[in-house]
């Protein structure tokens, strides 16, 4: 990797079990799009251009998850790397009332009053962590209701 391309690298983390599921079975299938998402929405009315997109760059600014690739190579397991973009269908239920409500307010003419956001790393460590506990948890109990069988 080149220092120019580093250099725009935020944040480098483990995919989710889930992004590990949808990555295998698409590149398993390549030309099925059996994860791509697609939305199509009729807006009403007079439309500010400039407004819109600037609603867009701000929730590319504020949330990592949208600027980021998948890195398959050099590593053992895949590595998600914030400068590119993907969204899940989930997600884009979260994000597009952020991106509708920044949209109002620029076309008033005022900067939109958003909440901060943590980046998605953190959602990661929280899901290890929490899977961590899950199978820690289950293990114990495994081992409980073993005890006193044969071959334990």
């Amino acid at each position: 990797m080149t220092m120019s391309k580093t250099a725009r690298i935020e944040a480098v983390y483990p995919l989710t079990p889930m992004q590990e599921g949808m990555l295998f079975h698409t590149l398993e299938a390549p030309g099925s799009g059996a994860y791509v998402e697609q939305l199509v929405c009729s807006i009403e009315g007079d439309v500010d251009l400039d407004a819109f997109q600037r609603a867009w760059d701000r929730a590319v600014e504020r949330h990592g998850i949208l600027r980021t690739a998948f890195a398959l190579k050099g590593s053992e397991k895949p590595l998600q790397v914030v400068l590119h973009a993907i969204l899940d269908g989930w997600s884009l239920g979260l994000l597009f009332p952020e991106v509708l409500a920044s949209y109002r307010a620029f076309r008033a003419g005022r900067e939109p009053e958003q909440a901060s956001v943590g980046p998605y790393r953190e959602f990661i460590v929280w899901l290890q962590g929490r899977d961590a506990a899950v199978l820690t948890t289950r293990g114990a109990s495994k081992r409980r209701a073993c005890r006193g069988c044969s071959g334990t």
